[in-house]
């Protein structure tokens, strides 16, 4: 899944891993899988701001519901700030990482941040059930002037399958 910024004042966020090929989703969710998809939103964030990214995670599985998301932040284009929102019936907990290599991003020097956020359903009456979809936000900033900064998803579901999103978007978009 992917994200940002550019120079320019609204870059589009591009939707890394948004879609995945049928073939791929009925490997892992099994037979009568559909597209199956993680996307985040806004389309577009301003380099410097402060941002809500949500994150819509349907639940395809005609088995199965959803119970984690994992969302893995990138070390290359860090966030000097991450929060994840407290949803009812869920558990977030952020990881925090040495990173690589400081990073200097305008007047803010980075060598330490959050490198990955779960969000874990506290029981199976809160996870994302059947024809359901859930919407994990967080907070980041400020944000790198990049061209895009890439996220992936980890999805798991309550029989124990996982589906890792983090393939680009297609040019077509499908």
């Amino acid at each position: 899944m992917s994200v940002f910024t550019s120079a320019r004042p609204h870059p589009p966020l591009r939707r890394t891993a948004t879609v995945i090929a049928a073939t791929a989703a009925a490997m892992v969710l099994g037979a009568g899988a559909a597209f199956a998809h993680v996307s985040v939103n806004p389309d577009t964030v301003s380099p410097g701001s402060y941002s809500k990214l949500s994150f819509r995670v349907p639940n395809e599985s005609e088995t199965a519901s959803t119970t984690k998301l994992e969302i893995q932040l990138p070390q290359d284009t860090p966030f000097a700030s991450v929060r994840g929102k407290a949803i009812p019936g869920w558990t977030v907990a952020l990881t925090k990482e040495k990173l690589p290599a400081v990073i200097t991003q305008g007047n803010t020097t980075i060598d330490e941040a959050v490198t990955t956020i779960v969000f874990t359903a506290d029981s199976d009456a809160d996870a994302i059930g059947l024809n359901q979809f859930g919407e994990f936000d967080i907070q980041v900033g400020p944000v790198p002037n990049v061209a895009s900064i890439t996220f992936t998803a980890v999805q798991t579901y309550s029989d124990g399958k996982i589906v890792t999103w983090g393939d680009p978007t297609p040019t077509g978009g499908a």
